[in-house]
């Protein structure tokens, strides 16, 4: 990489040297590079940015960081409410082959609550709607919800993005607020 050293200064120029790298908020308009925001959005996963482009009508969305204390997709942010979001279409594991397990989703379960306890806002975790065969998360269903974590299921077929941000945007806010959002989005 070519860097003007007059750019930066001389710590910059140390941390480029030597691999290291520094956090920055790049803003840019994706149509002038002929991208979408679900291409934008779709860095580790289509459904990550199927989800972001529906929601983006509604309000502001980012990638979330995987690197961080919260481990998310994708951050939601609407008059002044905000969420994070974590998608899987993986399938639970009957007989095996090509699914993942229980503890898998649990991980997820578990830096679900962590986002709760540390950042207070509601959490989504977006899975296959096959989970809903499995009478331990079923159990846990409610009390997840008694602490604003919330599971969506769905099928990941046609429009299942839609039906998805529908759902999020009827736990997140009031009627009078979605048709608002609706209203602004025409």
């Amino acid at each position: 990489m070519i860097v003007k050293s007059d750019i930066l200064n001389e710590k910059e120029m140390y941390l480029l040297k030597n691999g290291k790298t520094r956090h920055a908020t790049i803003g840019f308009y994706p149509e002038e590079w002929g991208l979408t925001y679900k291409d934008v959005f779709s860095t580790e996963s289509k459904r990550d940015g199927e989800l972001g482009e529906e929601l983006i009508k509604f309000g502001d969305v980012r990638k979330g960081d995987r690197n961080g204390l919260i481990k998310a997709d994708l951050i939601f942010k609407s008059c002044n409410k905000s969420t994070f979001i974590e998608i899987t279409e993986a399938y639970p594991k009957f007989d095996g082959g090509g699914a993942i397990k229980s503890n898998e989703i649990q991980a997820r379960l578990y830096y679900a609550l962590k986002c709760k306890l540390l950042k207070n806002v509601p959490m989504f975790i977006v899975i296959n709607d096959d989970w809903k065969k499995k009478r331990w998360l079923r159990n846990e269903k409610q009390f997840l919800k008694d602490h604003n974590i919330h599971i969506v299921f769905t099928c990941f077929d046609n429009d299942w993005e839609k039906s998805a941000a529908s759902e999020i945007l009827t736990i997140m806010f009031s009627k009078e607020e979605i048709h608002d959002l609706e209203k602004n989005n025409l």
